[in-house]
């Protein structure tokens, strides 16, 4: 590492969260639930990836011709992009509020785990929501936009 830790300020913390939900938003990402804690974050979102045309499809060894779901994929790959276009919309933010040095406030990647069922995505927003009493800044779609979780 070039530089010790960032360690977010429950302040900061709550500006990281807002950016991040706000920039994905922004991008057309569906948030159900986002949180951020002093070192990292968590985000329960839906992507899809953006329509192309078959004139527009790309081909040879572009990562979007790829039919394969492995962490290399087209999806993979329009996720980290637009994940990594909101990292950075976060950091710029908590820099310009004087809450961090400039330079980064992220790792340079994230693991994307994608939700397998039903009962899988409750789970994850459960323990997403979960990290609010430990000190995160948490944010939940407003539960009038859709039914609320199970048992919470």
């Amino acid at each position: 590492m070039r530089r010790p830790p960032v360690r977010l300020p429950p302040e900061a913390r709550r500006i990281a969260c807002d950016e991040i939900v706000a920039s994905l938003a922004h991008q057309g990402i569906e948030v159900v639930c986002a949180c951020v804690d002093d070192h990292h974050f968590h985000v329960l979102a839906r992507f899809r990836l953006p329509e192309i045309s078959n004139n527009e499809k790309p081909t040879g060894l572009n990562p979007w011709a790829s039919p394969r779901r492995t962490r290399n994929s087209p999806i993979h790959a329009h996720i980290r992009h637009i994940v990594g276009f909101a990292k950075s919309r976060a950091a710029r933010a908590l820099s310009e509020a004087g809450l961090v040095h400039e330079g980064g406030v992220w790792g340079k990647r994230f693991k994307i785990t994608p939700v397998t069922s039903r009962a899988h995505q409750v789970n994850i927003a459960r323990y997403i929501l979960d990290h609010g009493p430990r000190g995160a800044a948490v944010w939940r779609r407003d539960p009038t936009c859709h039914r609320p979780l199970p048992g919470a």
